[in-house]
This record gives C-alpha cells, sequence and structure tokens, in this order.
C-alpha cells in the first residue's frame, strides 16, 4: 500500500533491495509522515511518484530524485549510515518532509 509505514520484518536477503513506495499528491503524502524502519546494511529501494513536479531529498544520505507527474522515481539508498533521515521536499518556499528512513545498527 502507498504512504503508509511497513511493519518491522526481516532484512532483505544479501543483494535484495527492500523495496518502499510512497505516493506524493499536493506536496505531502496522507496521514503524515510515516517511519520505515531497515537495518544498517540493507540496500533501500524507495519508489516515489506525485502528482507535481517536485523535488525530493534524503537528508543524511545527500540523495535526490526529481518527480514529474505519474512518472515513478526510485531512489536507492545504500543504507549504511545508522540513525533516522528525513525525506523532504525542496524547492519553492518551503521544504515539507514527507517520511523519515530509520536505520538500526546490526
Amino acid at each position: 500500500m502507498l504512504g503508509v509505514p511497513r511493519p518491522a520484518r526481516a532484512p532483505a536477503p544479501a543483494g535484495e533491495a527492500r523495496r518502499l513506495e510512497l505516493a506524493i499528491a499536493g506536496g505531502k503524502i496522507a496521514a503524515g509522515a510515516p517511519t520505515h524502519r531497515v537495518t544498517q546494511g540493507e540496500l533501500v529501494a524507495w519508489v516515489l511518484s506525485g502528482d507535481a513536479a517536485v523535488d525530493v531529498h534524503l537528508h543524511g544520505y545527500d540523495l535526490e530524485a526529481k518527480l514529474a507527474p505519474g512518472t515513478p522515481v526510485m531512489l536507492v539508498v545504500d543504507a549504511s549510515i545508522a540513525g533516522r533521515f528525513p525525506l523532504s521536499t525542496h524547492g519553492g518556499r518551503s521544504e515539507t518532509t514527507l517520511a523519515y528512513l530509520e536505520v538500526y545498527p546490526r
């Protein structure tokens, strides 16, 4: 389901990315910013889609993606740094936190 935090589960097998999906509408997601929890060392494939052109940025990892309406974009994260990192929109006058990536040490 898009935009809903996933329950904790076992890490993805080595070499396989854990797929997370997030749909952005009106510059935000429904029901507040979800937190996606992963284990340090996991590979994460965040599939982002939106209803408008927007730039997104994963802080701490300095990864960016440009979204276009109706065209999903994959943001691949090698979750090597433990901590809590916001995924935010950029551009315009404001920055909105869409979700958080929490990376737990092994």
